[in-house]
Parts: structure tokens; C-alpha cells; sequence
């Protein structure tokens, strides 16, 4: 059985993060881990429990997110897990990798312009240069994709 870690961002190109997923792995078993990277802010003295409570809401947010999709893929028929990893989302997504042992990363790419990237960087290109197994990434705009028995089929005619 491989292991499929898959972090989301629930931004919109979430769902073709999963229709990715999917397609992968119905084509073995797999084990579908699905993460969220978490980072609170720090927290300044003045607005200590402002900034608290917050970051305790979208905390609470993610982790509500995260089992609703892992939900939606277990309704599927795949094994699906959740975890919200705290830290930062590019060592974060690398050092759950290897702790799961993952034999496929898959995510997506925001598309952020080229001033955003030098200044905070980007994750999936974190991702990327670290991983120890293969990457998959998924563009910001991605075409549906075939599901892999309608796609052999296809190839066959």
C-alpha cells in the first residue's frame, strides 16, 4: 500500500488537489494523509489574548476543514487521515513526509506573482527541492482531470 501525503490550503485549488489524489490512487492501494500546515503569529504583549483567541479560532477552522474532506474521501471509498502539522507549511509538509514515509507528495501551486515569491517565498517550491519522494504538483488552473479507468479505456479505442 503507498502513502499519498497531500497538504491542502483549502484555497480553490483545493479540489483539484483531490480529483488528483483520486485519480492516483485508485490506481494502487493507498493511504491518503491528508495536512494542514499551521503557524500562529507571535504573540505580542499588548494584543496577547486578542491574538491568542484568534489563532485558537483558526485553528479550530483548520482542523473542522480537514476532517471534512478526509470524510469526503472516506465516502469515496479511500482510507483518509487528517493531521494539522504546526510550523511552518514548507519543513512542516517535508518532515511529515518522511515521518509517514510517503511515497507521493501532492499539492497545489498557488500561482503567486514573482514579487510575492521573493518575498515570502513559495512552499511548493520548498516542497520540491526537499522531498525525498516524488511531487506532484497541481496548477493553480488545472483542467479536470480523467478518471484512470475512463482514460484506459479511451487509450484502448
Amino acid at each position: 500500500m503507498q502513502t499519498i501525503l497531500v497538504p491542502v490550503d483549502f484555497s480553490p485549488s483545493t479540489d483539484a488537489v483531490l480529483t488528483a489524489v483520486g485519480c492516483l490512487a485508485r490506481l494502487t492501494p493507498s493511504r491518503i494523509i491528508l495536512v494542514h500546515a499551521f503557524q500562529s503569529a507571535p504573540i505580542l504583549d499588548p494584543y496577547a489574548n486578542v491574538v491568542q483567541q484568534a489563532a485558537l479560532e483558526s485553528e479550530y477552522e483548520a482542523r473542522t476543514k480537514l476532517e471534512r474532506l478526509s470524510v469526503g474521501l472516506e465516502n469515496d471509498n479511500f482510507e483518509a487521515t487528517a493531521h494539522l502539522l504546526l510550523g511552518a507549511p514548507g519543513p512542516s509538509i517535508v518532515a511529515e513526509a518522511e515521518r509517514q514515509g510517503a511515497h507521493w507528495i501532492v499539492l497545489g501551486s498557488q500561482g503567486h506573482g514573482a514579487l510575492r515569491h521573493l518575498l515570502v517565498g513559495s512552499t511548493t517550491q520548498h516542497v520540491i527541492k526537499h522531498a525525498t519522494c516524488p511531487v506532484l504538483v497541481i496548477p493553480p488552473h488545472c483542467r479536470t482531470l480523467p478518471e484512470p479507468a475512463a482514460s484506459a479505456a479511451a487509450s484502448q479505442n
